[in-house]
């Protein structure tokens, strides 16, 4: 399968955590259900089908590849996956659907973004920082090495709050 063709859910467990959403890495703090993991990575609409294992397998500490019915169709519906050259394996993999807040975005969740590497990332901490923070998501361009093609390229993940 393609990698922009699914969709990667971590499911780990954390100690004191109580079912956070964070770049669709869910946490849990016990084991749990597969079919829990879906109502909680909200931004997915999945039937029993779709669901690569048996949705009432148990995981404590797995990795669970749930596919979508196809690249094509999911970047209509939602959020397409961001470019990659490499195989990673971890939360890089999946922005949230609703898309990450400049104003308190981490360096390491802006690096997420197609892009913005780890200079660009630096450049927008410290465009905030200057600034009091961003107004509206096209003050990214006045950050050095943001231009209308990466800007239109990251609009659909980010926002300002």
């Amino acid at each position: 399968m393609n990698r922009d063709a699914r969709i990667r859910i971590l499911l780990l467990l954390g100690a004191g955590m109580v079912a956070t959403v964070a770049l669709l890495l869910v946490y849990f703090v016990e084991p749990i259900r597969v079919y829990h993991v879906v109502p909680a990575a909200s931004s997915m609409i999945l039937t029993e089908s779709e669901i690569p294992v048996s949705s009432g397998e148990v995981v404590s500490s797995a990795e669970v590849e749930v596919p979508v019915t196809s690249a094509k169709e999911e970047a209509e519906t939602s959020t397409p996956l961001p470019d990659s050259q490499t195989e990673s394996s971890g939360p890089q993999e999946v922005l949230v659907e609703k898309g990450i807040n400049l104003n308190t975005a981490t360096l390491e969740e802006l690096d997420l973004l197609p892009g913005v590497g780890p200079a660009i990332a630096q450049r927008i901490v410290e465009y905030r920082e200057a600034n009091d923070g961003f107004y509206d998501i096209e003050e990214i361009l006045d950050v050095s090495g943001i231009g209308e093609k990466t800007f239109e390229k990251l609009k659909p993940y980010i926002t300002v709050e």
